[in-house]
């Protein structure tokens, strides 16, 4: 059995022993700069060949869209002569010729506008912050003195 420990340890230094050396080459070098100049590198380049794809993709996105442009500018006159070409009575009905569509005419804002209700957490918290008292505050928002304390106390823990 003490053959067996004395193995078994002697084993163990091995591996540490390996380890720290290991550890130690990779300390030598980072204080020589090899390794971090090389990782500086490889990062250079890695960045260069993702900055060379963004311009590549940039590119052929400009040139989609002045595609698009020189398509668009080849229609409006067509339709601003047709346009033009309409009796008064097409222009209050609002016809369009066939092949184009209605230009676009975003949704109104609803005239009732949206309500915004805080919390009773909320309500708690500002009416303390005012000044108010427990007791006040509890009344105000139809609520049990205790039930307030606890929200004040859940708020100054946070």
């Amino acid at each position: 059995m003490l053959l067996f420990l004395i193995m078994l340890s002697l084993l163990l230094h091995l591996v540490t022993f390996s380890i720290i050396r290991k550890l130690h080459t990779k300390l030598e070098n980072m204080a020589n700069g090899t390794d971090s100049k090389s990782a500086a590198e490889e990062t250079e380049q890695m960045l260069n060949r993702f900055l060379d794809d963004i311009k590549e993709e940039n590119n052929r996105l400009k040139s989609m869209l002045d595609e698009r442009d020189s398509r668009h500018r080849n229609v409006e006159p067509v339709q601003k002569d047709m346009d033009e070409s309409k009796s008064g009575k097409d222009a209050e009905k609002g016809d369009i010729p066939a092949g184009y569509s209605a230009p676009y005419t975003p949704p109104l804002p609803s005239q009732s506008g949206d309500k915004v209700e805080q919390s009773e957490a909320g309500m708690v918290i500002s009416l303390y912050e005012q000044g108010h008292s427990l007791e006040e505050i509890a009344r105000k928002i139809n609520r049990g003195k205790t039930e307030v304390e606890l929200l004040l106390k859940f708020y100054r823990k946070n």
